[in-house]
């Protein structure tokens, strides 16, 4: 069976992942909870066959502004410490759901835009967009962020694979490395 290695955060003083990231996943694989605060050696990289850099509060930008949000510790430092070792150095499949699509975008050199006015008021309000994919093709994804990646902002190493009606960019994949990112929550979607 497959070992799915996803990163966790703190909610309310205690650590672990959401639940609906637990019931997805776990229909491809094992789940394990990363704890970014561990070391993490060659043999604990190795044991996962894919990362996943969940969803969670604004990512800290190279320039915060006044809609910046305050950053998950947890996450950030999994980020700055640990990102290039599991998706670079070990070539670790990772797939970026929201914030992870853009901590992708940052490590990478890209930008990101602190506050996107979409129709969506709260995280449950699921906002539908339209995305159209670099084949043509459109698909139908939920909207559940504020901070968002356009066209211009995306790091010159990495590939636009689908852009929303509201010209966000909705999926990114990196063309030398097995890197997936996605601005949706697939496991919000029910498939």
């Amino acid at each position: 069976m497959k070992k799915i290695g996803i990163v966790g955060r703190s909610f309310n003083g205690m650590f672990g992942i959401q639940a609906p990231y637990y019931d997805y996943l776990s229909k491809f694989g094992d789940v394990e909870v990363i704890n970014p605060l561990i070391t993490f050696d060659v043999t604990d990289v190795n044991r996962i066959d894919l990362l996943v850099l969940p969803g969670g509060p604004d990512i800290y930008p190279n320039k915060p502004s006044v809609y910046t949000g305050k950053p998950d510790l947890f996450l950030e430092h999994f980020d700055n410490n640990w990102l290039h070792r599991f998706m670079i150095i070990s070539q670790v499949p990772t797939l970026g759901i929201c914030r992870g699509m853009q901590a992708i975008n940052k490590y990478f050199g890209g930008g990101i835009t602190q506050h996107v006015d979409l129709p969506t008021s709260s995280p449950r309000q699921k906002e539908v967009e339209i995305v159209t994919l670099a084949d043509g093709a459109t698909i139908e994804v939920n909207s559940l962020h504020h901070q968002a990646i356009y066209q211009e902002q995306v790091a010159d190493s990495l590939d636009i694979i689908g852009i929303s009606e509201h010209q966000n960019v909705e999926i990114i994949s990196h063309p030398e490395y097995k890197i997936l990112g996605v601005q949706f929550h697939p496991e919000e979607m029910n498939i």
